[in-house]
């Protein structure tokens, strides 16, 4: 199976393909990939803790996380990567970010109204 034939990823998900592949290309067994996950992960579990969950993920990925499938690419030499494509004016919101000073000042009002309301608290009782 050549590159451009493999359906390495849609639109929104990961393929089971996309990483059984790797495995392959990588020649490497499940356990293998266990032991990589295991050293990603940074535990000094065995692999065998690894090898059926690790296999349930290469069966059916969309149905990790996000982080788990992070891992399991960091695992087999790879990256995840978010691309985001340019938007027009007219599919952009109408709220305009604020400054720095701005977000600063809000948030400096809101712990006054907290420490505030805990003063009026600790006065009342």
């Amino acid at each position: 199976m050549t590159e451009e034939q493999l359906p390495l990823m849609t639109e929104y998900e990961v393929t089971p393909e996309a990483l059984t592949y790797r495995l392959f290309e990588l020649r490497w067994t499940l356990y293998k990939l266990a032991q990589e996950y295991s050293a990603t992960v940074g535990t000094n579990s065995p692999a065998s803790r690894y090898h059926s969950s690790l296999g349930k993920i290469l069966a059916n990925p969309n149905k990790s996380s996000l982080e788990t499938i992070k891992t399991v690419v960091q695992a087999l030499r790879g990256e995840l990567i978010i691309r985001w494509y340019e938007v027009s004016e007219d599919e952009k919101g109408t709220i305009e970010p604020k400054s720095t000073e701005e977000r600063l000042e809000n948030l400096e009002s809101l712990l006054l109204q907290v420490l505030q309301k805990f003063s009026a608290k600790e006065s009342g009782e």
